[in-house]
């Protein structure tokens, strides 16, 4: 039997993969023009989408965490769940691949990291926030 975080890897390289496919096809330009350079500048509205993916697949209980470090400044989103990283969007930078599901690394603690729930609102299909629309477009490109 897989492992949570092997469950965990499985459906974030889905949702990953969706992604992807959805931006190639065109379907993320109108609704999520933050997608368009994917998945640089896309790892917040990312990371919430994400949370709301796992929820419903019953693999809740995630936080957002949005970090910021200066020199250069730069900011990162990625969700924890009690000690466990997933990441859909590192791939900008080299020390991690393009989904990371694991323990924090020396690397996530050279953010400065805020938590918070993800904001799960802002992905309802009829909601005022461009995730709703761009989340429905993610979820038809899943197998």
């Amino acid at each position: 039997m897989a492992s949570y975080e092997d469950h965990v890897l499985l459906e974030a390289t889905r949702f990953r993969r969706a992604i992807e496919d959805a931006k190639q096809a065109g379907d993320l330009d109108a609704p999520h023009p933050g997608f368009r350079d994917f998945p640089q500048g896309s790892c917040g509205a990312a990371t919430v989408m994400l949370c709301t993916y796992l929820a419903e697949r019953g693999l809740d209980g995630w936080l957002y965490a949005c970090g910021k470090r200066e020199n250069p400044h730069e900011t990162h989103a990625w969700a924890e769940r009690e000690g466990l990283v997933v990441d859909i969007t590192a791939d900008p930078f080299p020390e991690h691949g393009t989904v990371y599901v694991g323990p924090r690394t020396p690397w996530f603690d050279t953010w400065e990291p805020s938590y918070g729930p993800p904001k799960v609102d802002r992905v309802a299909p009829d909601d005022d926030y461009m995730e709703g629309p761009a989340y429905q477009a993610i979820l038809r490109h899943l197998p």
